[in-house]
């Protein structure tokens, strides 16, 4: 697959299932659009709206399915009865969601779902079942309904690279119980072990975990006095915990494509190389504090984030800079500054 399909592809892996989680309206509208720069899921209604107004009403900006939720099941005189109706009303070539664990997710799936999509199978009208277990050990349920599906023939194979994998055709997952990115990469890993096309089963509903959990450690970034006084003075902290050490200052930030591939990103303000970093925020404008950025279309900021993407390496990290993407002057005045105020800290370590 092309660069292009695997970015998109991987995009519509996940979807934001935490409007509910929201104090307010206006959160889930901010909150809703920013995870739409990086994944196009989403039931957040009204995030998805502030995404498409501030796109020039950009069409193909998220997407979702016809989902079902337990108090819809419920309403129904059965299970079964509620699943065929879902799936009655859907349109050809559509995906409908249909949750399973209102009483017992096993049964519900192999009893009354998946007839479903052995029907849409036999039928060939294109309606795509995804089942949802919601609750239970999640790559346990994920793993019957994957088995359910390939027991009734409901897969394709492929050889790839010298090993057969196996697809889904009319039945798919969406797991969506406390998922977080550990989670959902034990799941992944698991599937690619098995020879499952992991792709082509199913996606991944995460809900208050995409807002409610956020903290400073997950910007990877933090801010601490780095020099002093007139002449800018580096200071360092030494914490025990080497992610709360800091690097003296102060600085430059590079993102020029030799800095990137050297892992030297951080340097000293009078080394060479163009400053990156810009002011957002002073405080001066009250009517629009935050500077260049903050009124830019939302495609706008999404290729810019796409293209940041794409030229980002896996990891900042190499063999001689402690974990510190910095330049080579930095390091070596960060260890001057070490051995004069913790000369028994083991410099090895720093």
């Amino acid at each position: 697959m092309s660069d292009d399909i695997i970015a998109l592809t991987a995009s519509t892996m996940i979807a934001d299932f935490g409007d509910r989680s929201g104090f307010n309206l206006e959160e889930s509208e901010e909150l809703g659009m920013y995870h739409l720069y990086t994944f196009c899921g989403t039931d957040t209604t009204s995030g998805a709206y502030q995404a498409w107004k501030n796109s020039d009403k950009a069409i193909g900006i998220a997407s979702s399915v016809y989902a079902l939720a337990h108090r819809n099941v419920q309403a129904y005189p059965t299970e079964k009865e509620c699943y065929e109706a879902m799936y009655n009303i859907a349109d050809d070539n559509s995906l409908s969601s249909m949750v399973g664990d209102l009483n017992h997710y096993k049964t519900a799936l192999k009893e009354y779902i998946l007839p479903l999509a052995i029907r849409s199978s036999v039928e060939n009208n294109g309606k795509i079942i995804v089942a949802r277990p919601d609750s239970g050990d999640a790559l346990e349920e994920v793993l019957f309904t994957i088995e359910t599906a390939i027991n009734a023939g409901l897969y394709t194979t492929k050889e790839i690279n010298g090993k057969t994998w196996y697809f889904s055709t009319t039945l798919k997952f969406i797991e969506a119980d406390g998922m977080s990115f550990k989670q959902m990469k034990i799941i992944i890993n698991t599937l690619i072990d098995k020879g499952y096309a992991f792709y082509s089963w199913g996606l991944f509903g995460v809900g208050g975990g995409l807002r409610d959990n956020i903290k400073r450690d997950h910007l990877s970034a933090k801010y601490a006095l780095c020099s002093k006084g007139n002449d800018n003075e580096g200071v360092v902290k030494f914490s025990d915990t080497f992610g709360k050490t800091t690097l003296p200052g102060s600085f430059k930030i590079l993102r020029t494509p030799e800095a990137l591939s050297e892992c030297k990103t951080i340097i000293f303000e009078y080394e060479t190389g163009e400053n990156s970093m810009v002011e957002y925020f002073n405080g001066i404008n009250i009517y629009k504090p935050f500077g260049s950025g903050q009124d830019d279309n939302f495609l706008t900021i999404k290729a810019r984030l796409d293209e940041q993407f794409k030229t980002m390496p896996k990891t900042l990290k190499t063999d001689t800079n402690h974990n510190f993407p910095a330049s080579d002057l930095i390091i070596e005045k960060r260890r001057e500054l070490l051995i004069k105020n913790a000369p028994s800290k083991n410099i090895e370590n720093y």
